[in-house]
């Protein structure tokens, strides 16, 4: 494949310093494939500032963003610009990049992609890191009315539920329900004989509600026809619920029966997190399609991890191979690495609950194990928190008074009140039967104290096992199995906590 090489420095001649232009033009014409010298800084599409280091990328568009994929990476390692739209009048007849440095600032340096259409977008990067204001576009004219943040798709990461009205938003919240209605089975699976193999994971990505479920097929002898326990994922747009034709690599995800995927969304797609056979993580990422599996380096456990995004990171909490320890690790992109995992000094009876409450830190309930081998499993629920300083896990308290739970309980951050963080989920101690809690300031007037409020059933429903829940489009959602059906739920906060939510 040809490539168009951008050179970082000035080239001088006869006293006069040239910008930095392709060498041979014209070949870049045929290329979508760059190889950049030295380090630049790009903006990301929510602002944040990124490196991208020395290297050959393949340039793509994504929606209204630039996509790098470093050619000698899988997809995983994408990386995401933050674009400008505009048309331009070269006369090319395929996907094209182009590169330029700007002659009177070397600092600043162009990236634009062209279109055989006359449209374009173009992504400026620079050594300083310094982004000042009113930077020009090189090869492309911007459209007419057009600005930059208005090219911006929607990224919605893991977030609160609308707030109330104001006098800046007239426009009344999303009616909530609840509803209650079934998957179809048509987007599942094409033969009638498949089993829910797990319980399900949520989260929300690009404004839409994914959900990743296991699914096997057994006959009436028990003899599995799939192949293995496979993850399959859906995604729902606000109005209906469709399959991923894009799946799971093939090979890339075998899970253990009855074990489930962990879900959770960052600025950058997807990470699911699961453990295989011998207890080894492995995670995958997903942008508009899933990457080859990767194994978490040094990390087991022996239920099913738990994930939450929050500050830029995606936060891993599992148990230990043998043990009950509960184990913390994170992972950033870039450089797309996960840190080392560290011992939280907190115990638990199975997976924990784990989840970003509002922009406070992220949050575990999980139940509190036995404290003897033999002792009866342990239903009662225990609460801690990662503190501020991102190292420290703050003394674990009570959770809510009442609650057991004879399984993994689910938290996300919810919120159409101003006192609510968070909501959870769970199974009662030896029935069905969902209950629900809420997290929240304890004073409105003493905004540092919190505390859990009554736990009350949810809404009559019930469950196989542990459910998925997300906040998307002002509504809660939630996820969950009832015999070999999944049903999709949907309710405010003050539907399920009326006396609480007024």
């Amino acid at each position: 494949m040809k490539r168009c090489v951008i050179f970082l420095l000035g080239l001088v001649f006869g006293g006069v310093t040239q910008g930095i232009w392709p060498v041979q033009a014209s070949t870049s014409l045929s290329s979508t494939t760059v190889e950049l010298a030295e380090s630049l800084h790009f903006q990301t599409p929510v602002g944040d500032d990124v490196v991208v280091g020395p290297g050959d990328y393949q340039v793509e568009a994504a929606e209204a963003w630039l996509k790098l994929l470093p050619m000698d990476e899988g997809p995983a390692s994408a990386i995401l610009l933050e674009a400008t739209a505009g048309e331009h009048e070269e006369p090319v007849t395929k996907p094209t990049v182009r590169l330029q440095q700007e002659p009177d600032n070397r600092d600043m340096t162009h990236v634009v992609l062209l279109h055989p259409d006359g449209s374009g977008l173009e992504a400026i990067g620079t050594h300083s890191g310094l982004r000042p204001r009113g930077m020009n576009l090189s090869l492309l004219k911007k459209a007419a009315g057009s600005q930059r943040i208005a090219v911006r798709p929607d990224v919605v990461l893991p977030g609160p539920v609308q707030g109330k009205l104001s006098p800046a938003d007239p426009t009344p919240p999303p009616a909530c329900g609840p509803t209650h209605t079934i998957i179809p089975e048509s987007i599942i699976s094409s033969d009638s004989k498949f089993k829910w193999d797990s319980h399900p994971h949520a989260a929300v990505f690009q404004n839409r509600l994914h959900v990743v479920a296991n699914v096997t097929c057994k006959d009436e002898f028990g003899f599995d026809f799939c192949g293995a326990s496979l993850p399959s994922h859906f995604i729902f747009d606000g109005d209906r619920w469709r399959k991923n034709n894009r799946e799971f690599r093939e090979g890339a995800l075998r899970v253990p029966e009855g074990s489930s995927v962990a879900l959770a969304a960052d600025r950058f797609g997807l990470v699911a997190v699961w453990k295989d056979e011998e207890k080894q993580l492995w995670y995958s990422r997903y942008y508009d399609q899933w990457a080859p599996k990767q194994k978490i380096p040094g990390q087991y456990s022996k239920s099913t991890p738990a994930l939450a995004a929050q500050g830029g990171k995606i936060h891993l909490l599992h148990q230990g191979k043998t043990s009950d320890d509960l184990w913390y690790s994170t992972f950033s992109s870039p450089p797309n690495q996960w840190t080392p995992n560290v011992k939280i000094g907190r115990q638990s009876s199975g997976s924990p609950g784990f989840a970003r409450l509002r922009e406070d830190s992220v949050h575990t309930v999980y139940r509190k194990a036995a404290r003897y081998t033999g002792d009866p499993v342990t239903t009662t629920l225990r609460h801690t928190f990662l503190g501020r300083n991102g190292v420290d896990w703050l003394p674990p308290y009570d959770g809510p008074k009442e609650p057991k739970s004879q399984d993994a309980p689910v938290l996300t951050e919810a919120g159409d009140d101003p006192r609510v963080l968070g909501l959870m989920v769970h199974r009662g101690s030896t029935t069905k039967r969902l209950w629900s809690t809420l997290y929240g300031r304890n004073d409105p007037r003493k905004p540092t104290t919190f505390r859990w409020y009554d736990d009350q059933p949810l809404l009559g429903l019930t469950s196989d096992g542990p459910v998925a829940l997300a906040s998307y489009m002002g509504c809660i959602h939630m996820v969950h199995k009832d015999r070999n059906k999944l049903i999709h739920s949907t309710f405010s906060l003050k539907q399920a906590h009326p006396t609480v939510i007024r």
